[in-house]
């Protein structure tokens, strides 16, 4: 019977925190675009917006190989003691952030500071989080579901995001700041937790263990990480940002929709996790995909009506598919790395694919701004759906 580690609790937390934050900077657009970059029209403000996340992207693989090769060194404690505690410091700062009308040009130049020093910081959380968590998991047969429990966490931040982003469309722009002040004092409560974690037996143990991934593992485990990104930002980001301007949905039922379809994509990686240790979690990742570039075209083109039971629909089958793929993913990740460079390939591979992620989607802002055509996003589901299931099918090869 599977019994939750709560040595894995200060890990899970800080990744919700992470990830609380990470959710704001999506569901806060409609008032931060604005606030830092005004005087421009909104799609404009919107591609420059998540434009800064290429750099952010860039920024996380940096504190992915930074905090990576720290876990490996040092332990998975140490990195993930100075990753809470940078991101801690760092959203104290947004607390205080003035906005363009209050400081000018300069407000902007350190909301974007703030925002690539957070992401800086994320990517030795994230991967490094799941590690510590499944390896304090002895029974590797379970390794699945603790994969899905901990992105399950991760949720529930992005799900307080939502919830404060509508509370802020609710009582005014200006009280954005509110949100991060519980950040603030949740992360310094992370801290004092992680300075008394205890090192995974795992990491203990291993002193020896420096097997080099092959080339094989290293590109199965970033294009897992592409589609990954892709499969959460699309249906999040992409159609909160675009459907309002495409189809007229009102943005305040966007949000509703969207707070409810997460609770579907937490519950359902616990659920694909758990299936991922009986059948396989290249088996269930394989599935998603596929699924996915079979549903997307048809999906895209019944949201084309507008109503709001089909973008229900489409939105929960979404998130069914995302937390198939996302469900089981740390578990494939201990399974293909060796424990003494788990920390620093699997956070590096995984933030590699994040950028390129990233960069795809402040493309599709761009190419809609240029046609007003709604479908790029589809396209890249598709295509990377077919070829990261192709390869999930065909990896009984990827060994380190």
């Amino acid at each position: 019977m599977f019994r939750l580690n709560r040595k894995a609790l200060p890990a899970m937390l800080g990744a919700g925190i992470e990830y609380y934050d990470v959710g704001l900077y999506g569901y806060l657009a409609p008032v931060l675009a604005p606030a830092f970059f005004p005087n421009i029209r909104v799609a404009d403000a919107y591609f420059w917006y998540f434009f800064v996340e290429c750099f952010s992207a860039i920024a996380m693989i940096a504190g992915a190989r930074y905090f990576g090769a720290m876990g490996d060194r040092l332990g998975r404690k140490e990195a993930l003691y100075r990753a809470i505690l940078g991101t801690s410091t760092v959203t104290g700062i947004v607390c205080v952030i003035p906005t363009y009308q209050q400081f000018g040009v300069f407000a902007t130049i350190v909301f974007v500071l703030t925002r690539v020093s957070q992401c800086f910081f994320l990517g030795g959380e994230y991967n490094g989080g799941a590690i510590y968590c499944l390896e304090h998991n002895r029974n590797g047969k379970e390794h699945g579901l603790m994969s899905g429990l901990y992105g399950s966490f991760t949720v529930v931040g992005i799900v307080c995001a939502s919830a404060a982003a509508t509370l802020v469309s609710y009582f005014g722009a200006e009280h954005f700041r509110w949100c991060y002040v519980v950040s603030f004092f949740m992360a310094l409560l992370t801290v004092r937790w992680r300075s008394q974690m205890a090192e995974t037996p795992a990491f203990k143990h291993a002193q020896g263990d420096f097997q080099i991934p092959t080339r094989f593992v290293l590109l199965l485990m970033t294009g897992a990480a592409l589609f990954f990104s892709l499969l959460y930002a699309v249906p999040t980001r992409v159609f909160n940002a675009l459907l309002p301007l495409q189809l007229g949905i009102d943005r305040s039922i966007l949000m509703l929709i969207n707070t409810g379809a997460l609770f579907v994509l937490m519950l359902s990686m616990t659920l694909f996790g758990w299936l991922a240790d009986r059948i396989g979690s290249r088996v269930v990742m394989a599935l998603s995909a596929l699924s996915t570039a079979l549903l997307t075209y048809p999906l895209y083109r019944l949201m084309g009506e507008g109503s709001y039971g089909i973008l229900v629909a489409v939105k929960m089958v979404y998130m069914l598919l995302a937390g198939a793929f996302i469900g089981p993913f740390h578990a494939l990740a201990v399974e293909l790395f060796s424990v003494r460079n788990r920390y620093r390939f699997a956070s590096t591979s995984y933030t590699i694919g994040k950028c390129v992620s990233t960069c795809m989607i402040a493309g599709i802002f761009y190419y809609y701004d240029k046609t007003q055509n709604f479908m790029l996003s589809g396209y890249f589901l598709i295509a990377v759906g077919v070829l990261m299931g192709l390869v999930l099918i065909d990896a009984r090869h990827a060994r380190t």
